[in-house]
């Protein structure tokens, strides 16, 4: 009787060691899946910050993007308004040398025995010709350089262009980047959610 009794509360006494080394084992891993848990969180925290982080500079990129294209713009339709206005002043004096050459062509006998009528000598007559082709080539000069100052103008527009699309390609790479951006933000944020709600049921386990 005495040695059932011995042989009982030994196993009374196993049983309760055995309940309370469970009791502690699993304590212990809970608390250390919970450390795991921590740990995790506070990379993806930093991962979260380094993307904001990029993300702000790209932002920063994407605005100064835009102020150059929108200065190109503005540069753009001044040299629109500048070639506009050469064409036109170039087709106003190319009408007024066509009419002044039609007079002279018309009048080419009349004109030259107005000048020989009106010319007191040779020498006078001489130099009453050379002003009327002096008069004609400096009308064409002018043309000439309207037409040089157009093209001028031309080059520079297609140059402002070109520097247009070539920014245009660097924000569009910018905006891309930053939706990647964005998009990995938010995996990692519904990683980071999960994280939290395992370990606020880690803390409630502990709590029992």
């Amino acid at each position: 009787e005495k040695m059932k009794r011995i042989i009982s509360a030994a196993l009374i006494c196993s049983m309760l060691f055995s309940a309370n080394s469970y009791i502690y084992t699993n304590a212990e891993s809970t608390e250390s899946k919970l450390k795991a848990n921590q740990e995790k969180q506070e990379e993806l925290d930093d991962k979260i910050n380094n993307l904001n982080e990029k993300t702000e500079k790209i932002e920063e990129k994407i605005k100064s993007s835009n102020e150059r294209i929108e200065k190109i713009n503005k540069e753009s339709e001044k040299r629109k308004k500048e070639i506009k206005q050469l064409e036109e002043d170039i087709t106003s004096n190319q009408e007024s040398l066509a009419e002044r050459l039609k007079v002279i062509n018309n009048n080419y006998t009349l004109g030259y025995l107005k000048v020989i009528l009106s010319s007191n000598s040779i020498s006078d007559f001489l130099n009453n010709i050379y002003i009327v082709q002096e008069v004609v080539k400096q009308d064409k000069q002018m043309l000439n350089d309207l037409e040089n100052n157009k093209n001028e103008v031309k080059d520079k527009k297609e140059i402002l262009d070109k520097n247009k699309e070539e920014e245009k390609v660097i924000k569009d790479e910018l905006v891309k980047d930053k939706e990647n951006l964005d998009k990995d933000k938010i995996e990692l944020k519904k990683l980071k959610e999960e994280l939290v709600k395992e370990e606020e049921e880690l803390e409630r386990k502990l709590q029992k």
